[in-house]
């Protein structure tokens, strides 16, 4: 089991990892386009932030 925490702008202010590596599964927390400069939570939808 590896946990995952990725080297980004927007620090996780959790107490959790961002994702856990099990074998060849990777299991992710909720995740959320966050902006980084603002912390404030993106507005749209999937289609928008990718």
């Amino acid at each position: 089991m590896e946990f995952v925490y990725p080297d980004f702008k927007g620090k996780n202010p959790g107490h959790y990892s961002a994702a856990v590596k099990v074998g060849g599964l990777m299991y992710v927390s909720g995740q959320l386009s966050i902006n980084p400069d603002t912390r404030q939570v993106c507005q749209g939808d999937i289609r928008e932030h990718t």
